[in-house]
């Protein structure tokens, strides 16, 4: 049943570093180091880095985009449609948006939740198609207004997570990708490529510094021992101590032979 309330959803977006990142171990790069040197992809390591809740800009953005061009690895931005307005002049200051090491594309429309109950969504189950469609548009021409022919026709769902109808209504308005969580159901249709993340950077929700820690390398060699790494950022997050892992990993990953970064923008091209 579609959700009466969809029209006020809650904005739900609280940005606070977890305990790993206000205080990491002494030891993190080494404990990385180990975990790369210890798994073995069965092939090419595919790498997709995608940076979601894009909209204002703002120094840690900058810090961010800056450790992505070191290192000369391509980074999806999960552009926020109705936050980009007020904030559209600043983040055109802060990076090239034409850069095609980026690849600015729809993430959601307003990030609020619109779910009855249960885990939070924009394009779950409890926005009706008609709601869905109409939201997915507008932030689609919107995106398309301020960016022009640096869009690219990815959609992230907030919070990794949309309904299959979301899914039929994206190929029907034309994009060409979808980025959620490996694994996600429903399914992408045909002609919609899934373009999945497997490592959450920022987020950790295990219990003390030490289970978030083990958490996140637990993740990466999983992640390397399947042949795909796809990495998610929340630059609002980040600490020093972030800033600093982000670096080591991007430099490590770009120093592997075997490591293929995915672009989103050469892989599904512009709108």
């Amino acid at each position: 049943m579609p959700c009466a309330a969809h029209g006020r959803g809650v904005r739900a977006v609280k940005y606070a570093p977890c305990d790993l990142w206000r205080d990491p171990p002494r030891n993190a790069l080494a404990r990385l180091d180990a975990i790369l040197a210890a798994t073995t992809p069965p092939g090419p390591l595919t790498t997709f880095c995608r940076a979601d809740d894009v909209g204002m800009g703002g120094q840690k953005f900058i810090q961010m985009t800056d450790c992505f061009k070191k290192h000369g690895v391509p980074l999806a931005l999960a552009v926020v449609p109705s936050w980009l307005p007020l904030g559209h002049a600043r983040l055109g200051r802060d990076i090239d948006l034409a850069d095609p090491l980026f690849s600015p594309h729809q993430h959601g429309f307003s990030h609020r939740n619109t779910a009855c109950e249960g885990k939070k969504a924009e394009f779950g189950d409890g926005l009706d198609e008609e709601e869905t469609r109409r939201r997915i548009r507008s932030g689609r021409d919107l995106l398309r207004r301020l960016l022009g022919a640096a869009f690219v026709p990815l959609f992230t769902p907030p919070w990794n997570r949309s309904s299959a109808a979301t899914l039929r209504i994206l190929t029907e308005e034309e994009f060409r990708g979808v980025s959620r969580f490996a694994g996600a159901t429903p399914a992408a249709l045909p002609g919609l490529l899934e373009l999945p993340v497997n490592v959450d950077l920022h987020i950790r929700k295990e219990a003390g510094v030490e289970m978030q820690f083990q958490g996140l390398l637990n993740e990466i060699g999983r992640a390397v021992a399947s042949g795909h790494l796809g990495l998610m950022l929340h630059h609002q997050r980040a600490t020093p101590g972030s800033a600093a892992f982000l670096d080591a990993l991007l430099s490590r990953l770009a120093g592997r032979k075997d490591t293929r970064f995915l672009c989103a923008r050469r892989v599904l091209g512009s709108s």
